[in-house]
């Protein structure tokens, strides 16, 4: 068509067509690149609506053991130093006491959520222009426990191993360290143990040197964890705060957990 319009001597018809059809192509290439760029800040928006979720779930759990049940298991340990450091304990309640010293040896650890971190850092939205620093603040935050739990704080607990050795295992059913984990409506089965609870109180006392001094090192793990949840906690916070000041999320609207007020409440 250009050649036969030459030909016919409209030479300038053709340029003005050509320079039209070339705007076009290019108005056609930035309305396809503006469609996937505003296709990529919603999927990026999306994913960090998930992130934060999950950051508050995973801080809900972490204020829950370190602010409840490491507080129960240290006084648990005082409680038992205090019985077993006398020349000649004294246990007035037995049941109590063995259920006290189980609680004293205890292992708590947080389960983390990282599905909406996993799915985001497999996505291609994780190398996104539109979030550039920020994927790596998140990728830190959420490695930060793996880092700091490396310490392996309940690995080869030996105050754990020496309770579960003296205390008969008829207890484990109730007194398990995963009992918290199920619904209250269930309930592993009791192991049949013909040990008698003066039998077991009698064994305690005759292992308390070893017991005080594995429950005071005991204390100095559970004093290390309380640190490590705090730093993971911060680094949560942090990430949290970043995220809402992205620009991206400035006009998004994410949902208010159910442990909103509280999760404030135990902000550090």
């Amino acid at each position: 068509m250009i050649t036969k319009t030459i030909f016919k001597g409209s030479f300038g018809r053709s340029i003005v067509e050509i320079i039209l059809i070339v705007i076009g192509v290019l108005i056609a290439l930035w309305v396809d690149e503006w469609r996937s760029d505003l296709t990529e800040e919603k999927a990026v928006q999306q994913h960090l609506v998930g992130i934060v979720g999950e950051i508050d779930s995973n801080r809900w759990t972490l204020h829950r053991i370190r602010d409840t049940s490491i507080p129960r298991q240290i006084a648990a340990l005082e409680y038992v130093i205090h019985i077993l450091d006398q020349p000649d304990p004294e246990i007035e309640d037995p049941e109590r006491f063995i259920e006290t010293l189980i609680a004293s040896a205890k292992i708590r650890s947080p389960w983390f959520e990282r599905n909406s971190f996993d799915s985001f850092r497999t996505s291609e939205q994780y190398h996104s222009s539109h979030i550039q620093g920020l994927a790596s603040t998140i990728s830190d935050a959420y490695e930060a426990h793996t880092v700091l739990y490396g310490q392996r704080f309940d690995y080869r607990d030996a105050y754990k191993k020496t309770v579960s050795q003296l205390v008969p295992a008829r207890y484990q059913s109730e007194n398990n360290g995963m009992r918290s984990y199920t619904p209250a409506r269930f309930l592993a089965p009791v192991i049949a143990d013909a040990k008698s609870t003066d039998q077991v109180v009698a064994a305690i006392i005759d292992n308390r040197t070893e017991l005080v001094q594995l429950a005071r090192y005991k204390a100095e793990r559970i004093t290390a964890k309380w640190y490590a949840m705090t730093r993971i906690i911060l680094e949560f916070q942090i990430l949290r705060d970043e995220i809402f000041n992205h620009p991206l999320m400035q006009d998004i609207e994410v949902p208010v957990p159910e442990r909103h007020s509280e999760l404030e409440e135990a902000r550090i």
